[in-house]
């Protein structure tokens, strides 16, 4: 399976391969193109969705986990995306893995990213496979938090800019 995103013309409304058995995905998609294997779904909102968008997946789920990452929320954003971070690398070991959000950019952009990052020569390389895909980087509170990640900086201060989601 490739770890490159696809980039064809309509790739950003699918599912996209971050790395092997881990895609990441949006829930206004209409169909996710996934592989028909068991597939647990981390579901990164702030609420779950309607059942109708996990019929989208066209595979077999195995359960939908809601991990509610509203990083600019959080106390310590760094290591509660550490924790989700291990937590899909963890299911990913077996069996197929897609994590989203509503619009698939910031939350799972930054969790894409981090999870790249475990897999790339430094975050110059997971940045340059993530723009592969097509599409913008997420916000730049996320993209804060996410260097703090790369380079092990703890969480110290919390910033006072608000996010739309």
């Amino acid at each position: 399976m490739p770890t490159e995103p696809r980039t064809e013309a309509g790739a950003t409304d699918r599912a996209w391969p971050v790395l092997p058995q881990v895609y990441a995905a949006n829930c206004r998609t209409a169909e996710w193109a996934l592989p028909d294997r068991p597939t647990t779904v981390f579901c990164l909102s702030r609420t779950l969705p309607g059942p109708d968008v996990y019929d989208r997946a066209r595979a077999p789920l195995s359960g939908v986990l809601h991990r509610l990452f509203t990083y600019w929320e959080s106390a310590d954003p760094v290591t509660l995306l550490d924790r989700l971070v291990q937590e899909i690398s963890d299911c990913a070991t077996r069996e197929q893995t897609v994590v989203h959000c509503t619009l698939g950019l910031d939350r799972t952009g930054v969790v894409a990213l981090a999870l790249l990052l475990r897999d790339a020569s430094g975050l110059d390389d997971a940045l340059r496979r993530y723009q592969a895909r097509g599409v913008r980087l997420p916000r730049e509170d996320a993209m804060d938090v996410l260097t703090r990640y790369a380079h092990g900086e703890p969480w110290t201060a919390r910033k006072e800019a608000g996010h739309a989601h």
